[in-house]
């Protein structure tokens, strides 16, 4: 039970990863391998997302192994061995609260992608930020509304503007 909830963190971003992939393939008149296609920076980003996650789980086996070997050696040998390989990093333990409150930011996050079909862009992606901030418990309302605003303002005017992109 102990080794899957250390490599709960990699599992779950190779099987997002390997989703959205999927959902790269089958986007209408889009090839992965152009870089102007509306697949490409997607497929991308999911191959890194995945890439990550395989290396996370091979931390956690090498850090896991390292411990386990480091149970077997005498004490003598153990702190030789913590003085020359002390790299400051500590284990760090999720409780199941905090992957509940990730897990929902992630439900959050999803709820946002789906509602942009539904609602314009901007007006999604600033009840998104403020919903996001709200959550995260970061700032006062009155910054919440001016940032999430500012930032759907900049978002218009960088990707109309600049790139030239017309927004759903």
């Amino acid at each position: 039970m102990q080794t899957l909830k250390a490599m709960a963190p990699g599992l779950t971003m190779i099987i997002v990863g390997l989703v959205f992939l999927s959902q790269t393939f089958v986007m209408e008149r889009a090839s992965l391998f152009d870089p102007a296609g509306g697949s490409f920076l997607p497929a991308l980003i999911t191959i890194v997302m995945i890439i990550t996650g395989v290396i996370v789980i091979i931390q956690d086996q090498v850090k896991k192994k390292a411990k386990t070997s480091m149970m077997e050696t005498t004490a003598e040998e153990n702190l030789e061995n913590e003085a020359q390989h002390a790299d400051g990093a500590e284990d760090i333990q999720m409780t199941w609260k905090q992957y509940a409150f990730i897990f929902i930011y992630f439900v959050l996050t999803i709820l946002y992608v789906l509602s942009i079909s539904i609602l314009p862009f901007s007006v999604a992606t600033c009840l998104f930020l403020i919903i996001s901030m709200i959550y995260l418990r970061g700032v006062s309302w009155k910054t919440n509304i001016l940032v999430s605003i500012g930032s759907v303002i900049v978002f218009y005017l960088v990707f109309t503007r600049l790139f030239h992109i017309i927004f759903p």
